[in-house]
């Protein structure tokens, strides 16, 4: 009976998550926690799981020495296979972009390299030189983050390694339990 528990848990279909890295940057002017930045390089870094590649569970911007989080609010990266509908972007574009949901898109670029793109997949970087901007107030974890202005962007996926699921490790371990007490009960076997 051991044996045939060991054999089902070992047969027993792994579910295994990447993790995504999505980056977006852009040479941009506004402010960060009170702190006024121009023509200074802005990095978004989100971080998520494969099981759900549009909310990350980590979202940190950098401008300059300055750093700041999303993590208190709900942010989101999205992609939209076109035609994009804000103003700056060209007739037909495809485009993605991340926001708060408190606040809406605060950075989206587009690039009809993104017209195929599944969302949790690697590309890039993809750029465009006039990303779109709302200018609106965004909650931060330490502030406020507004960006006034924004050129020469880029949006970069990067999708790291695969990590069991915890529901796989729940559902190996009564079969590693199961494979050492046959080892314990029946003894190494030994080699005549």
């Amino acid at each position: 009976m051991l044996k045939i528990l060991a054999l089902l848990g070992m047969m027993a279909s792994t579910s295994f998550a990447s993790t995504i890295t999505y980056t977006l940057t852009a040479t941009a002017g506004g402010f960060i926690d009170g702190v006024n930045f121009t023509s200074s390089l802005l990095t978004i870094t989100a971080v998520a799981s494969s099981s759900a590649p549009g909310a990350p569970f980590s979202s940190i911007i950098q401008v300059g020495t300055t750093s700041d989080s999303f993590n208190d609010f709900d942010s989101y990266v999205f992609v939209n296979h076109g035609p994009c509908s804000s103003p700056p972007f060209p007739p037909g574009s495809a485009c993605v972009g991340f926001g708060i949901f408190e606040g809406g898109d605060l950075l989206d670029i587009a690039n009809n390299g993104f017209s195929t793109y599944v969302l949790g997949d690697s590309i890039g970087p993809l750029t465009d030189s006039a990303p779109f901007f709302s200018g609106a107030f965004f909650p931060t974890d330490s502030g406020v983050l507004s960006i006034h202005s924004a050129i020469d962007a880029s949006f970069q996926a990067t999708v790291v390694g695969s990590i069991p699921e915890p529901a796989t490790i729940l559902l190996l371990l009564p079969s590693f339990v199961c494979a050492i007490l046959l080892r314990r009960r029946h003894g190494p076997k030994s080699s005549a």
